[in-house]
């Protein structure tokens, strides 16, 4: 039996759909799959995988330069995620929180 899937329809730059899609294809993981990655990020953290917040002047520099650490550590994750995915590798609630550090 085939598995049910829902559509997704997002409006998006064509130049950052174009580059985002070559960065994916070199990473082998579609966009589909990232979605579902971020979808099961939101799942598991009852909320988005990073912070959203309005940002005053006085605390810009300070927010960029833990956005820039945020994502540093979220590539790793989400390598880790890609390549277990393609492993059909699955992990428990414990475990995606450990990971996750919840």
């Amino acid at each position: 039996m085939a598995i049910k899937t829902a559509t997704i329809q997002a409006r998006i730059k064509p130049d950052l759909k174009k580059e985002v899609d070559q960065i994916l294809n070199e990473l082998g993981i579609s966009a589909s799959e990232v979605i579902n990655m971020l979808y099961s990020l939101i799942r598991i953290r009852r909320g988005l995988p990073f912070d959203v917040s309005l940002v005053k002047n006085g605390d810009a520099l300070k927010s960029r330069a833990e956005l820039i650490e945020f994502l540093e550590d979220q590539i790793d994750l989400t390598d880790l995620l890609a390549r277990d995915a393609a492993n059909e590798k699955s992990y428990s609630a414990e475990e995606a929180k450990e990971i996750l550090g919840l």
